[in-house]
């Protein structure tokens, strides 16, 4: 699994240091198994499952 944040600052206030975060994403990459379906991988405890 990947996380992912974009962070952005306004080109307006090139001289101002704030920045927000705009966007923000989990990725999760599917094994494929021989079968060509999703199989399991083992969970790593660095990042937690989603309950989705």
């Amino acid at each position: 699994m990947i996380k992912l944040e974009v962070w952005a600052k306004d080109l307006i206030e090139k001289f101002d240091q704030q920045r927000r975060l705009v966007t923000e994403a989990v990725f999760r990459y599917v094994a494929i198994g021989e079968d060509r379906r999703p199989r399991r991988i083992p969970d790593n405890a660095r990042y937690p499952r989603s309950a989705d």
